[in-house]
């Protein structure tokens, strides 16, 4: 998780306060406390708090193209960046880090505002491009990645929180009813409504465009989809048998995160987060792998006890089923369960470590 932010000059030649920019940085320091950098140019300045994870060493942002015209700053991460950043390579693009937010930038300079197309993972950025005096506000398809936006007369702030924004001393926070009742109607601000008024979220597979003026005329700021949900007619639905329609999902997946190093344990969630498992072959009891348990019963495979339904509230615990060398707990509710050697351990949690202790002196 990084966190992004910057104010925009409409018109195209001021430069935003420094200090104004850095005080909304600051703000999402809880975002990305590894690193942080600034971009500042006549129209715009924008800075970036990271938080390092992928390119440690030489990530830093903004990140810009082989002539330094293209500048980005971004939140989120690519699932394919390695295969991408190959065949960027093959075109002659030159790569100086190992971030994968610098594939933005090329993507741009090969395909212009055509690069979504091309984007697979969850994302929120601000490309600028100097020469065209161009400026892109962009976020993923689904909108994991959180951006919003504040007009203020000729003034455009933005961040990856409406904290930044409020940082800025330009964008009052006020209330909007309408969001307020969004919030406790439906749990989500799934539009661009926000809680606060004159505060904008950037739609889901969506991208503000905003095109500075030569004759020192406010920029345009256009909105423009990319992607949206395809909802198939009745009748044109994508149907197959449950084994083929879960080989798909299992390789869409793989493809999505396959690079990760935790990847080759996927084979063994897979089942427990579909809830279509297979069974192992002349096993007719349970799914390989991991057991789904929901909202009404917590059982472990391997205990002889079984505990009272859950409440809606508690949480839903995903049990191993595979035995383990050392016992694992699991918190249903206020219980303690200690499965992997039989039967659960209802001891208190305070128990638990009491006696963990005492093991470890025994075994010392």
């Amino acid at each position: 998780m990084c966190g992004i932010a910057g104010a925009i000059d409409l018109t195209g030649s001021r430069e935003p306060d420094n200090l104004v920019v850095r005080h909304m940085a600051s703000a999402l320091r809880h975002r990305g406390p590894d690193d942080d950098g600034f971009m500042f140019a006549p129209g715009f300045g924008m800075g970036n708090r990271r938080l390092a994870i992928v390119g440690v060493t030489n990530g830093r942002q903004p990140i810009y193209n082989e002539t330094g015209t293209v500048g980005v700053i971004g939140n989120g991460e690519f699932f394919d960046y390695p295969e991408l950043k190959a065949r960027l390579k093959a075109k002659g693009h030159v790569f100086r880090t190992c971030s994968d937010t610098e594939i933005i930038i090329h993507l741009y300079e090969e395909h212009g505002e055509d690069l979504f197309h091309h984007l697979k993972g969850q994302f929120a950025f601000v490309l600028v491009d100097i020469q065209q005096r161009k400026v892109l506000l962009a976020r993923d398809r689904v909108g994991i990645c959180p951006l919003h936006w504040s007009r203020q007369g000729d003034w455009l702030y933005f961040g990856s929180e409406i904290k930044a924004l409020l940082a800025s001393h330009a964008v009052a926070p006020a209330l909007d009813p309408r969001g307020l009742d969004h919030i406790f109607t439906f749990f989500a601000m799934g539009t661009r409504r926000t809680m606060f008024a004159g505060i904008q979220s950037v739609a889901p597979g969506h991208y503000l465009r905003i095109t500075f003026r030569s004759n020192g005329a406010p920029a345009s700021i256009d909105e423009r989809c990319y992607w949206d949900l395809d909802f198939p007619d009745w009748g044109q639905e994508h149907d197959s048998d449950a084994a083929t329609l879960i080989e798909e999902f299992e390789a869409t997946f793989r493809r999505a995160v396959g690079h990760l190093p935790a990847a080759d344990g996927l084979h063994r969630v897979l089942p427990a987060l579909t809830h279509t498992s297979r069974p192992r072959q002349g096993h007719t009891g349970h799914a390989s792998g991991l057991t789904a348990v929901g909202r009404t019963h917590c059982r472990h495979p391997r205990s002889r006890w079984s505990t009272p339904p859950l409440r809606p509230h508690r949480r839903i615990a995903v049990v191993r089923r595979r035995p383990q060398p050392q016992p694992s707990s699991i918190t249903c509710g206020r219980t303690l369960l200690r499965c992997g050697g039989g039967a659960a351990d209802l001891r208190t949690p305070e128990r638990i470590v009491c006696a963990r202790r005492k093991e470890s002196q025994g075994s010392g």
